[in-house]
């Protein structure tokens, strides 16, 4: 009672676990139950003619090798469930129609068992049937074409009769076999109560996407999905501006992402304002390899126009891990111009990879040359920034390092105004320079997410 279940041929239940395609078994016992879509092949239910599911070798399997291959986020979503696996006789399996199934599922509670990972039981698979099916189990192969759990192969379930375990047959009728043989085996799991459907319409061309709300404990050791959110609501007190992760970049090598700002002032909402030091920004703290501004000697067209700007965007993104990227969000970016840009307009543009501008590192004390950045008063000075108090006369804390850490110098998006062919730099010392779009120097962009 008061479980909700899919049912019919094709429900839009859907949805991406594990990095793969699962299906939604419905609201069961207050969890999210899911199946696998396909099978991870065909296995003995055990090997020793053994037909009880605690000491079973795909139960061992199941809980050990195959769970711990499951990537780390989605575990964490995976609760500790007891798993009913009550005898069922045949003259229970033969009294189970949709209308008595309780019947059968209060049988099948006799027994319980406490792990992670486990199969259908007789009972979700009598539910997924259209409500129109009035057949037992036994004779379900009368209901299989509108039945989604149905896939036309004979396939383990989780409950015995003491001597066999039954199975969905390649009919779709439900009948018992002998434990040694190789079936299906399509695993099920049941999910933490704080785990929501956070998007997605269920349709197999676009799953429902899952979300895990945990509390924050550091921006070092949580993951992803689990910042994003706490991002989202706010909660990012234990997100300290500095900390630091490790991100894997694969060929490109892993590097340091550090948290660069958390704070939306009330400056962030001025019409023309760039968006890229407002809200929670992070920054790579290294730097990931040297590459030119542009091929050919010019700034015109400034950063929206820059082949730096395509890279960012392409490569960089593209080696992120998926988790990253899924929870990047477009940022609104103002850039100044350059000596020969029409009408001496700064540009706009929508990027889920930046790079950084001269305010965004340094507030001015004296250096003359950075009010040739024509957008300078359209953003502000991260908040790492501004912590170390850096500006162009008290510059160390800019310094970022390569690789073999060696300080080297690194891009900004901002044209020089005064120049057709230069872009503001972070020199290897820290302090404010340019450059002219041909020379090598280091990539080091920045991202947001929510």
């Amino acid at each position: 009672a008061g479980n909700l279940r899919f049912r019919g041929k094709n429900p839009n239940n859907y949805v991406t676990f594990n990095n793969e395609t699962w299906r939604i078994i419905g609201i069961v016992d207050g969890h999210l139950k899911l199946i696998k879509d396909d099978a991870i092949g065909e296995l003995q239910w055990d090997n020793n003619e053994k037909s009880q599911w605690i000491n079973s070798s795909l139960q061992n399997y199941l809980n050990n090798e195959y769970y711990k291959n499951i990537n780390t986020t989605y575990k964490d979503m995976i609760n500790l469930s007891n798993w009913n696996i009550g005898s069922v006789s045949a003259d229970d399996r033969d009294n189970a129609t949709i209308d008595k199934m309780e019947n059968l599922v209060a049988k099948e509670k006799l027994e319980v068992f406490e792990s992670y990972i486990g199969l259908l039981n007789l009972s979700d698979y009598g539910y997924a049937a259209d409500i129109s099916c009035k057949e037992n189990l036994y004779g379900y192969n009368n209901c299989s074409n509108s039945n989604w759990l149905f896939n036309a192969k004979i396939q383990w379930l989780l409950n015995t009769t003491l001597t066999d375990v039954y199975t969905i047959r390649d009919d779709g009728s439900v009948k018992y076999n002998s434990s040694p043989n190789k079936y299906l085996v399509r695993p099920v799991v049941n999910l933490k109560t704080d785990v929501r459907i956070e998007s997605g319409t269920g349709k197999k061309d676009n799953p429902y996407k899952l979300e895990y709300h945990k509390d924050p404990v550091s921006f070092e050791t949580d993951d992803w999905p689990t910042i994003a959110y706490n991002v989202r609501e706010g909660n990012i007190d234990k997100y300290t501006v500095g900390a630091t992760k490790q991100v894997d970049l694969g060929e490109l090598g892993v590097h340091t992402l550090r948290i660069a700002n958390k704070t939306t002032p009330s400056e962030c909402k001025k019409e023309g304002f760039s968006q890229t030091a407002c809200g929670f920004v992070i920054e790579f703290a290294d730097i990931i390899n040297n590459q030119q501004m542009n091929a050919t000697d010019t700034n015109v067209g400034g950063w929206n126009d820059s082949a730096l700007r395509g890279y960012l965007n392409d490569t960089i993104y593209k080696a992120l891990t998926k988790e990253i990227g899924d929870i990047i969000i477009d940022t609104y970016v103002v850039s100044g111009h350059g000596l020969d840009d029409n009408n001496n307009q700064n540009f706009t543009s929508t990027d889920k990879l930046y790079l950084l501008s001269t305010h965004e590192v340094w507030e001015n004390e004296s250096d003359s040359q950075i009010k040739y950045d024509t957008a300078w008063n359209n953003t502000r000075q991260l908040g790492y920034y501004n912590d170390l108090k850096v500006t162009t006369n008290n510059y160390e804390g800019a310094i970022k390092k390569y690789y073999d850490d060696s300080a080297i110098i690194w891009w900004l998006r901002s044209s020089h105004s005064n120049s057709n062919r230069t872009f503001y730099t972070v020199n290897d010392n820290g302090s404010s320079y340019y450059s002219i779009t041909l020379e090598n120097h280091g990539v080091s962009p920045a991202f947001r997410i929510g």
